[in-house]
């Protein structure tokens, strides 16, 4: 049976060498401790960096650089304001995404939420002046009612309305855009939103919606 070591056996140099030894093994073993728990550490990091750049950059990636049509703003009535029943000039697409609008309270901009019921056009373009997004459908459709209303009530500064004089189904318009749909297609419309809601080409995305039902 092997001898057990007795450190007082050793004389005072040896004991101080000893000593030494042990306090040099100790910290060499924290450092060594230290180290890979420092490298655990960053390795988490690295991989949520990692994680969040790629989810990041797939969901940039699914969204596409433009949706529908560009519709040019008139330098001279495009943002016009006028009064209820004054004439006014044709407008340029279906539905309009600019043009001479009312500006006062009561007619436009108007509350963004969904309706029912046909609203001015005069009033919503007020609302696309200030960043929001228009919505219109022509098939008084219960179920497509339903989906359409939920858009309103997942994003902001986006109203909905029946029109029957559309020429589609289904029309998205904001300021200069204007994107028809044959049905409801969800990812379309949420990425029209998130594209053209406060987009570049508004003159006043900081600007709200109305608090009037038109």
């Amino acid at each position: 049976m092997a001898k057990k070591f007795d450190v007082n056996s050793l004389d005072k140099k040896g004991k101080k060498e000893y000593l030494k030894n042990l306090h040099d093994s100790q910290t060499k073993k924290e450092k060594r401790t230290t180290f890979v728990f420092v490298g655990f550490i960053v390795l988490l990091l690295a991989i949520a960096a990692f994680g969040i750049y790629f989810l990041t950059s797939t969901k940039n990636n699914s969204l596409p650089k433009e949706l529908g049509e560009k519709i040019a703003v008139d330098p001279t009535n495009g943002r016009l304001h006028i009064d209820p029943g004054e004439p006014q000039a044709t407008y340029t697409s279906n539905p309009p995404t600019s043009g001479p609008h009312y500006n006062s309270a009561g007619s436009g901009p108007i509350e963004c939420k969904f309706y029912d019921k046909e609203v001015k056009d005069e009033g919503v373009i007020h609302n696309l002046e200030h960043g929001a997004v228009w919505i219109t459908y022509k098939n008084n459709d219960a179920q497509l009612k339903k989906d359409l209303k939920q858009i309103t009530l997942d994003n902001s500064k986006v109203l909905i309305s029946y029109r029957p004089k559309n020429d589609s189904n289904i029309a998205l318009a904001g300021w200069g855009r204007l994107l028809k749909l044959d049905s409801f297609e969800q990812t379309k419309i949420e990425q029209f939103i998130k594209l053209y809601k406060n987009g570049p080409d508004s003159p006043e995305p900081l600007a709200g919606c109305g608090t009037s039902s038109g």
